[in-house]
């Protein structure tokens, strides 16, 4: 299974090589993969049981950008897209221009977090990833939700295990913004599972922290 995997990655990797337009294509196609994937996780589909994994290709597309502008560009098309799908009465209750600038303003925190993502996940050890890029992630949240004068609290991930009993446990203990900390640690460690594989190595410790949830 591994040599499989190993060969369609060095095959992927030739092609890009061939065709330079072909890795942005994949690295969007990746960005905006994670965020439909998160907003299922609202109605009218609720499956509250994606967001545990749902961010894996927003890691892959970050892995592939080699500047944190590549990164805020990138977070900016998954910030809007994101929103649209989870919210998607917010152009209707306003007008079209309006609703995307609202959109807009709700997807730069998605962008700041992905800037400072890129520079903690290229420049620190993985074992600093497992926890930074979840406080960085919540930080953006809180920020997006209490932080300016735009208070713009609609679409938190945390949000999306209100239906599904194996995360309606955890607002009580942590509230929504602890919530959101444990999906990203739970996304975060998968990510960290499959790339330490893919070279040869081991991290299941990094399943602890999410473990009793799994």
């Amino acid at each position: 299974m591994k040599a499989k995997w190993a060969g369609m990655v060095a095959t992927v990797r030739r092609w890009e090589a061939a065709y330079p337009s072909l890795r942005v294509a994949i690295t969007v196609g990746l960005t905006l993969t994670a965020a439909l994937l998160s907003a299922t996780g609202f109605p009218p589909l609720a499956w509250g049981w994606v967001p545990w994994c749902s961010l894996l290709p927003l890691w892959f597309a970050l892995r592939r950008v080699t500047h944190p502008l590549g990164a805020v560009l990138l977070g900016l098309v998954f910030g809007m897209v994101y929103l649209s799908r989870a919210i998607p009465w917010l152009q209707s209750l306003f007008s079209e221009s309006m609703g995307w600038y609202l959109l807009l303003l709700g997807a730069l925190p998605f962008a700041l977090f992905l800037g400072a993502a890129c520079i903690v996940q290229r420049r620190l050890p993985v074992t600093v990833h497992l926890f930074a890029l979840p406080v960085l992630w919540v930080a953006a949240d809180f920020l997006r939700c209490e932080g300016w004068r735009y208070q713009f609290s609609w679409a938190q991930l945390g949000q999306t295990q209100v239906t599904w009993p194996g995360g309606l446990a955890l607002y009580p203990l942590v509230g929504v913004y602890g919530v959101t900390l444990t999906l990203l640690l739970a996304n975060v460690a998968l990510f960290t599972l499959l790339t330490t594989s893919e070279r040869g190595g081991s991290a299941r410790w990094v399943c602890w922290p999410v473990s009793p949830y799994w």
